[in-house]
């Protein structure tokens, strides 16, 4: 692990903390610096991923994978009842791990993350905007004040 992960440099001060996390924990930092440059009073829902520690900004991270779907099950799977709980809640952002997603679909025999996934997909085309998104899957999208209507 010391050989693979070569934490000696940061360690001795030859590389800063940020260049380090940046290069070894992909995909979810460079993702998360960005949420950490959103207004303070913002608060984002992680989505398949928890690693929330290296989140400043008022978040709620995904530590068992399931926060999308849960609130699916609670509300319902249409865009305006989603965004109304969203908000309700005072979310502004989603951070969305497509890493963590790709992974867990191998083994998704029943078809239950496949359907939130397309829940998710189908909301955030109505009622976000991409704000952030990179080569690894991670996206953050703002959550918009309405939905638009669904025809």
């Amino acid at each position: 692990l010391l050989l693979n992960e070569d934490p000696v440099p940061v360690v001795l001060g030859l590389e800063n903390r940020e260049e380090y996390l940046s290069e070894h924990n992909q995909p979810p930092y460079r993702a998360i610096r960005f949420l950490n440059q959103l207004a303070s009073n913002s608060k984002v829902l992680f989505v398949g991923n928890g690693q929330g520690y290296y989140a400043t900004v008022n978040h709620v991270a995904d530590v068992n994978h399931s926060n999308w779907g849960h609130l699916i099950y609670e509300v319902g799977d249409e865009p305006a009842q989603l965004h109304k709980a969203l908000t309700a809640e005072g979310f502004t952002h989603i951070y969305y791990s497509g890493y963590d997603f790709a992974w867990q679909l191998n083994f998704d025999y029943d078809g239950h993350l496949a359907h939130e996934l397309a829940v998710f997909e189908h909301f955030a085309v109505h009622c976000t905007d991409l704000v952030y998104s990179d080569d690894t899957g991670s996206k953050v999208y703002a959550i918009q004040k309405e939905c638009m209507e669904i025809r």
